[in-house]
């Protein structure tokens, strides 16, 4: 019948009427407040993050260089609800994936493997999944060595996945439960192939190329990105494959990670580059197509979001900022909550922030657990004498709710949806 749009401040407002239909007339009245009710501070305020949870910084002990004969490279990649990591290691003339438990000093040589590779671990760090590279065969003319996809577990130990259709593959992305995997598979001389992998089903091929990112609980839902002349974010929804628009009918660009039924999806970008306002923001994509853009810490000239938590109420990303002692822009991590909005960690990490250190390094942001409690980083440090060789370091950053906050809530009310076709 028509339009009516509320235009309200704290205790005063104005509605407005515009009829669509043949009689009915337009209006405008001025709106009071009647109830007094207990209510926020208005104008309200975002609460800092610091107002929401107790921080607590763990510094995570990655071998220093020795000499310049004795090469240290180090790069943590994933981290379990209880703080467990997994990455891979360079020192001491050993290479491969290594797990570190919380309260352990020591870095435990899981699986010697020569090609840096990302490692994965579940929720309950009880299974790591992993590649390592294996000598092709004889008719095999694209390629030198394959990638096996591994997984380990403390009765079994480290085996090859069980129900392969390719003989090479990499691994791009593991659902918030652990139970699926994602990624490219290929075909003896060079053929590429997306898939999804569940122990109970095998590798399913899906139709349509696109490097997928990230999986639902489920494995009904699968989101990815064309990576063509710039990005173009797209999802399988039950195997029917589809690019994504915001609500202005813009494709987005790069889809990274989603929550544990897919129904917040996260990203950055847009396609094309340079073509749009919002082409260097990072959004999140909730079940009903719609779409938010996240503001751009201050500083910084991007915000990508990269990962985000199980219930989807945490979303973490990278920024660029220019750093003038060593004139180049370095990474810094973010957070996003509803309560909170972006968050840049710089200002919590740094400076006049909570913890104030004054070493800066590259910070990386790399991982946050399932639950929404630790945030992983993972980067270098210049190291000018006498090679210029890098330092490497890793961190995680623990977000402990305080007693008298309520768990930061679910953006725009949304709760775990089974999205539909």
């Amino acid at each position: 019948w028509g339009r009516l749009e509320l235009a309200l401040e704290c205790d005063t407002g104005e509605a407005v009427y515009e009829p669509t239909e043949a009689g009915f007339a337009e209006g405008r009245f001025d709106l009071t407040r009647l109830t007094r009710l207990e209510s926020p501070d208005c104008p309200w305020v975002r609460p800092k993050l610091t107002d929401l949870y107790d921080l607590e910084w763990t510094e995570l002990p990655i071998p220093a260089y020795t000499s310049p004969m004795n090469p240290v490279n180090f790069e943590v990649t994933s981290i379990a609800d209880d703080g467990t990591v997994v990455g891979w290691g360079l020192w001491d003339g050993w290479n491969g994936f290594v797990r570190l438990r919380p309260g352990e000093s020591e870095w435990e040589k899981m699986l010697e493997e020569s090609s840096k590779n990302t490692a994965l671990i579940t929720p309950d760090g009880e299974t790591i999944y992993a590649t390592r590279a294996v000598a092709s065969p004889p008719e095999e003319t694209v390629r030198p060595t394959y990638h096996q996809l591994m997984s380990w577990n403390e009765a079994e130990g480290w085996k090859p996945l069980p129900g392969m259709i390719y003989p090479t593959n990499v691994i791009y992305g593991m659902s918030q439960n652990g139970k699926w995997l994602v990624g490219e598979g290929f075909t003896l001389n060079g053929s590429v192939y997306t898939w999804k992998w569940s122990k109970e089903t095998g590798q399913i091929p899906l139709e349509r190329w696109a490097t997928p990112t990230a999986i639902s609980d489920d494995g009904s839902i699968v989101a990815g990105v064309v990576a063509l002349d710039t990005f173009r974010a797209t999802m399988w929804i039950k195997d029917t494959w589809q690019f994504l628009f915001d609500d202005d009918g813009v494709q987005l660009g790069f889809s990274r990670a989603c929550n544990s039924d897919c129904s917040m999806l996260v990203g950055h970008y847009q396609y094309p580059l340079d073509s749009w306002p919002d082409t260097y923001r990072g959004w999140y994509r909730t079940h009903s197509g719609n779409v938010v853009y996240l503001d751009i810490p201050e500083g910084a000239w991007d915000n990508a979001a990269l990962e985000i938590n199980r219930s989807g109420d945490l979303i973490i990303g990278g920024q660029l900022i220019w750093e003038s002692d060593w004139e180049r822009p370095i990474s810094e991590g973010w957070l996003w909550s509803e309560d909170t909005g972006t968050v840049s960690l710089r200002d919590i990490l740094e400076g006049e922030g909570e913890f104030q250190f004054t070493n800066r390094w590259d910070r990386g942001i790399k991982d946050i657990s399932t639950n929404g409690r630790r945030i992983l980083f993972s980067g270098t440090r210049p190291y000018f004498p006498p090679l210029g060789l890098p330092h490497f370091q890793a961190g995680i950053l623990r977000l402990i709710p305080k007693a008298s906050q309520d768990v930061i809530n679910q953006p725009h009310g949304i709760t775990q949806h089974e999205i539909s076709e």
